[in-house]
């Protein structure tokens, strides 16, 4: 019997092992605008799978830690722009730069007759 559970608790720790990730990788980088590539202060990284957002400083400067190795997929977004949904596969610690399409948003004037 104390053979089994020898057996099993080995098992259990080779598959513990195996599954264990690296989730100490950073990324930094810079959200600007597209077409002339000023900063986006306030830009909002939303990492999808943990729903956690994290904001760009005054100059489009953002750093987010704690990241497992694998694919990720982030949704970027700034007031007046479209959001970008950008997919980041993470083997090692990295540096980007994401642009947006800035745009103001235009009201036409409504004329009565």
């Amino acid at each position: 019997m104390l053979r089994k559970y020898a057996v099993l608790a080995i098992f259990l720790f080779i598959a513990t092992l195996t599954k264990a990730q690296n989730c100490d990788l950073e990324l930094q980088g810079e959200i600007i605008d597209f077409h002339d590539a000023s900063p986006l202060s306030g830009a909002i990284i939303k990492d999808k799978a943990t729903d956690k957002e994290y904001r760009a400083d005054k100059n489009g400067k953002f750093f987010i830690g704690g990241l497992c190795q694998g694919k990720h997929t982030f949704v970027v977004s700034h007031p007046e722009c479209q959001p970008e949904t950008i997919d980041l596969n993470l083997t090692k610690n990295q540096k980007v730069s994401w642009s947006l399409e800035h745009h103001l948003v235009e009201l036409e004037a409504i004329e009565e007759e």
